[in-house]
């Protein structure tokens, strides 16, 4: 399971841009599991009981880099910013309750498979 988009682009502070493309992790908004990474018995119980996996996408490895940049007037100077170089998944920090039309409204599961993957052990 991975969620890092890759972005490539030039940096600017308004009058002066990088001289070269910066490569960085993008983190998406939400972890996508594929079916293939849970285990069968995990697979059918999601679609059984229609359990809610509600991992984020969050920053993992950041570094500061200084960037070369070249003025319109042919001066150069070196800014630091900060790059992304890795993004991970985690749990929200809340369980979105699931809505039912039965008199007991059931409440969100966390898979154990899910839970593995968020601690980085698949």
């Amino acid at each position: 399971m991975n969620c890092n988009l890759r972005s490539s682009k030039y940096i600017t502070d308004g009058q002066c841009v990088s001289t070269k493309r910066v490569v960085e992790s993008v983190c998406a908004d939400r972890c996508l599991v594929s079916a293939s990474s849970l285990s069968q018995r995990h697979r059918s119980s999601m679609l059984d009981n229609q359990q809610v996996e509600a991992l984020q996408c969050t920053e993992g490895d950041v570094k500061m880099v200084r960037v070369p940049l070249k003025c319109r007037d042919g001066n150069m100077f070196n800014h630091v910013i900060k790059v992304v170089s890795s993004c991970r998944c985690k749990l929200h920090p809340k369980q979105p309750l699931m809505r039912s039309n039965s008199l007991s409204s059931p409440r969100a599961t966390i898979n154990p498979d899910i839970m593995a993957i968020a601690a980085g052990q698949f």
